[in-house]
């Protein structure tokens, strides 16, 4: 009887493996079928210019999404329609050899090959965007040893979907000291983990885990030492009984040790192992609560969206401390992640009215929360508490208060909030792209250009050492081959960066598409230009964004090949006419 349970057991468990496998073989049989489709339709486009009598210029574009998407809007497409009306002996092919999800490396890969099907007399690129990953993704991917599993497009898709959420981290990172977001509690409220991997490691971990272990026969003598006393005391909490015990320093630093491991666990993303060890941390102080202990195993729940464990943890804890208000700030978390908004409303209004919390992170994200549900008078009594308790700490409080003053027109306040956080630190570039938005919107162009220039600099760190090298390369492969480059950069972007690095090959020509959008805001609104905001101050162009990029080059194109006479033989022999 026993063996025939088994054997359904075996069979049902079987049946569900060959399910999923079978439901990952079509998944990867449909992407490819629609990479092929892509690729097919990109190549049938491409290859049009084949048949005609005469070659006329051939100019590949090379990038990512940018690039790649519209169809007949995109820039390549609207450039050859360009180029084609001028009145010209010639006539223009315009390659578009953009794929979603490329980063520089890839389009390295794929250059050779694509100058030897197409030998164009033009290359241009406007790539990068897809270059910054975090270091914590890069070496997850350095560890996959297995080339099919990189080849598979469904674990193409996950990366890239991966590498695009980090890439958005990334980007709102705010100045070099805060570019890891992610933060672990210390004694005083917040350990960003950057520091905290400074000075912990595993092996350090292994020797914590193996002093906790050998301590349990001395934490059950505290427990009945703090037992004795419960007996025999009138003792109404924790510090007190601590206090009449020989073991206070003792038990604070196997809290510290059980946290700290907690706290390593999470940043490894081994959430069960935290669990563990936030709940030795808890275990240490029963049968009294250890709220520090509760608050970062609701963290940990929170970060597996175990919303409804956070919120029966917190309420239980709120019940026995109805006055602590950073216990009230996670419960509003927890509602607000598990979709309950009345309720985040609830407990976010009284943390902010009732309670009063030293903590100017806690009103940040409140205020942040609140600004996301369009409710910027609260929002704002949240920024201005956090900045009134701590007014050089969290500098994106001065940013998130300048955002909303500039979406009501409160040009004068968001002056004075973002210049403000300037005076606290002047690194923080974040604040000076507000101002350039600012200006930009009160039609001041000069200061608007100050600024844009000013928030430009720090972008310069936005292009890594493997992305200057790529780039570089590119750029040494296309002019060797004595083909034209021209490198463009994104809308709204500062083309000096790329000068920077690519300077002292000759032979490359520099579009910047600043002035050209900057002209078009002062009467188009922002989504009449870009479809989303992906790189923060750009984002994939529309049609009418797509036609800036466009009539930019084709005037610079017109000019750089002017010298150039129409080449009706060069490699010939590899068209089929």
């Amino acid at each position: 009887m026993i063996n025939e349970k088994k054997i359904k057991l075996w069979r049902r468990t079987l049946f569900l493996l060959l399910r999923i496998g079978l439901f990952f073989v079509c998944f990867e049989i449909l992407l490819r079928l629609g990479g092929w489709g892509f690729i097919t339709w990109q190549d049938f486009n491409n290859r049009i210019f084949i048949t005609n009598s005469v070659r006329p210029l051939v100019i590949l574009c090379l990038g990512e999404s940018t690039t790649a998407i519209g169809g007949r809007d995109s820039y390549p497409a609207q450039l050859e329609r360009y180029l084609n009306q001028i009145n010209s002996p010639r006539t223009y092919k315009v390659i578009n050899k953009g794929m979603p999800g490329l980063n520089t490396q890839d389009i390295l890969i794929r250059l050779k090959s694509n100058l030897d099907t197409y030998h164009p007399d033009l290359v241009i690129t406007m790539i990068g965007i897809n270059d910054q990953e975090l270091k914590a993704i890069s070496k997850a991917q350095d560890l996959i040893p297995i080339p099919f599993i990189k080849s598979l497009r469904t674990y193409q898709l996950i990366n890239h979907i991966t590498s695009s959420l980090t890439q958005q981290i990334w980007l709102r990172s705010h100045a070099k000291r805060n570019k890891e977001i992610q933060r672990i509690e210390d004694n005083t409220e917040y350990l960003y983990l950057t520091d905290f991997s400074q000075w912990m490691n595993t092996e350090k971990i292994e020797n914590l885990k193996k002093m906790i272990d050998d301590a349990a026969p001395e934490i059950e003598s505290i427990k009945l030492e703090m037992i004795h006393y419960l007996q025999n005391v009138q003792i109404n909490n924790v510090g007190e009984i601590i206090a009449f015990t020989n073991y206070s320093d003792r038990l604070k630093e196997l809290d510290s040790y059980c946290l700290w491991v907690g706290d390593w666990y999470v940043l490894q993303e081994e959430y069960h192992e935290a669990e563990i060890y936030y709940m030795k941390a808890i275990d240490l102080y029963l049968p009294f609560d250890n709220v520090k202990g509760y608050l970062k195993l609701s963290r940990c729940y929170q970060r597996q969206a175990q919303w409804l464990n956070s919120i029966l943890l917190m309420k239980k804890i709120f019940k026995l401390y109805p006055d602590n208000g950073e216990i009230l700030f996670e419960l509003g978390k927890s509602y607000a992640g598990i979709g309950d908004k009345e309720s985040a409303i609830r407990a976010f209004s009284d943390l902010l009215t009732i309670f009063n919390v030293d903590q100017p992170r806690i009103y940040t994200e409140v205020g942040e929360w609140f600004q996301a549900q369009g409710d910027f008078k609260v929002a704002k009594v949240a920024y201005l508490k956090a900045i009134q308790l701590n007014p050089d700490k969290y500098l994106r409080v001065y940013e998130k208060l300048g955002e909303i003053y500039i979406t009501q027109g409160r040009w004068e306040d968001a002056q004075r909030v973002l210049n403000q956080g300037i005076s606290q630190n002047p690194s923080y570039g974040r604040l000076y792209t507000q101002l350039y938005h600012l200006y930009r919107q009160k039609g001041m162009s000069y200061l608007a250009q100050v600024y844009l220039d000013k928030s430009q600099n720090f972008l310069k760190e936005q292009y890594s050492l493997g992305t200057v090298e790529t780039y570089q390369a590119i750029a040494k492969i296309v002019l060797e081959r004595d083909i034209k480059l021209i490198v463009m950069q994104y809308p709204l972007r500062s083309i000096k960066p790329l000068q920077e690095f690519l300077t002292g090959q000759e032979g490359i020509t520099f579009v910047e598409n600043i002035g050209n959008f900057e002209k078009a805001l002062t009467s188009k609104n922002y989504n009449d230009l870009f479809s989303d905001n992906f790189g923060l101050d750009f984002g994939h162009c529309t049609k009418k964004g797509n036609e800036l990029i466009a009539k930019q080059l084709a005037e610079v194109i017109v000019k750089l090949m002017k010298p150039i006479q129409p080449i009706q033989d060069r490699y010939r022999q590899h068209f089929k006419f």
